[in-house]
């Protein structure tokens, strides 16, 4: 028998009994590193106490302040916020729901009539709380975000139940941020459009909503004449020359009858100027101006400089501002009758939900902004 090997007095062998110290167990301890997918929550973010709401759920009675699918970024106090939201440029303000929903401003003061009325933009409080934020975006809300059911005096959790806005109410404590995922982006890019109106007609409903600025024109047959006076109400169409333009409903309706055609021009209603899409996720024009180009696979993308942290071509400034790259543009849009299929600017996704695919194209999930885009961009968030 090898005289390296323990046997005892039977011949049978015993293993021998191998002291640790303290050291050793530690040596022997690697460190911990968690593996999870993106979508997991891999700190505790929580949104900003003073981010103006956006959406009021009616099922659950309470307010999102942060709508799936936008680019977020931290503040100074390492909350979310919408990326882009610390610029000059910030139009996101405080309104009338904001009342309705109690929301604290930055300095922890709840919003008043006064502060609606002012109309200055969440950039301008937050400088007045010394509250700042770098814009560089870290990923998108994956889902909605409720708004931070604690009062600003608990930034870090929650600690005393006292302390939330209803102390049995709390429908999302933590969320999580999403990256290195492909999301869908409805295109929202600003191209002129032009219709007709015949022969003594009265009146037209345009197929989108006009912007006011640039200003439609009217052209061919008598247009100067039809169209030379606008009025503030139809019901002050009552002279020769006056016409009125409904921009929420798209609705033209004029006095003097059209001798032959006329060519109506118009720039379908752009985000930027604070209307109901602003607050839902998709893909807008270059910067703050009108686009006259349409995106292009392979284009950097970044939020825009607005507050509203929507998609738009990256400016080229700072690589730090990009959220992702156009890897396809899905074009041929509207397609299946989806041109023909209207609702109010404000319609949840349930109703569009409900509407048959063979008239939407199978793209329901993508109709937040019905009438308003010809294609969707794939865009593939980086990080």
């Amino acid at each position: 028998m090898s005289k390296d090997i323990n046997y005892n007095f039977l011949g049978m062998y015993t293993a021998e009994f191998k002291s640790i110290s303290e050291t050793d167990k530690n040596s022997m301890l690697s460190p911990n590193v968690d593996h999870s997918g993106s979508q997991n929550p891999h700190a505790p973010f929580i949104p900003a106490w003073y981010l103006p709401v956006q959406y009021f759920e009616p099922t659950w009675q309470d307010w999102f302040s942060i709508l799936v699918g936008k680019p977020v970024a931290l503040d100074s106090n390492n909350l979310l916020v919408p990326a882009g939201i610390y610029k000059p440029t910030c139009t996101l303000a405080y309104t009338s729901e904001d009342l309705r929903a109690k929301t604290r401003k930055p300095n922890g003061e709840l919003v008043t009539s006064s502060d609606v009325s002012a109309g200055h933009s969440l950039y301008w409080h937050m400088q007045q709380a010394s509250i700042t934020s770098n814009n560089y975006p870290i990923g998108y809300a994956q889902y909605s975000f409720w708004r931070w059911s604690a009062t600003p005096t608990t930034k870090g959790g929650i600690v005393n139940p006292t302390r939330m806005r209803n102390y049995n109410w709390n429908l999302q404590h933590q969320v999580s941020v999403c990256t290195d995922y492909v999301i869908e982006a409805p295109v929202v890019w600003h191209e002129a459009v032009t219709e007709t109106v015949s022969k003594d007609q009265r009146w037209a409903t345009l197929q989108t909503r006009p912007r006011s600025t640039p200003a439609v024109a009217f052209s061919g047959a008598n247009a100067a004449t039809v169209f030379s006076n606008l009025v503030s109400s139809e019901g002050d169409v009552d002279s020769a020359g006056d016409y009125y333009i409904n921009y929420v409903t798209g609705r033209i309706s004029w006095f003097t009858r059209p001798t032959g055609t006329i060519t109506i021009t118009y720039y379908p209603e752009y985000t930027g100027d604070g209307s109901e899409w602003m607050h839902y996720e998709h893909f807008t024009g270059s910067g703050d101006s009108i686009s006259d180009t349409a995106p292009v696979p392979g284009e950097f993308v970044m939020a825009t400089n607005d507050g509203y942290a929507n998609y738009t071509a990256w400016d080229g400034s700072d690589t730090r501002e990009r959220i992702g790259q156009i890897i396809f543009i899905e074009s041929g849009w509207p397609n299946s009758g989806l041109s023909k299929v209207h609702g109010p600017p404000d319609m949840v996704k349930s109703v569009y939900d409900a509407i048959p695919s063979d008239q939407t194209g199978g793209k329901n999930h993508a109709m937040w902004l019905t009438n308003a885009h010809s294609m969707v961009a794939y865009i593939n968030v980086l990080r």
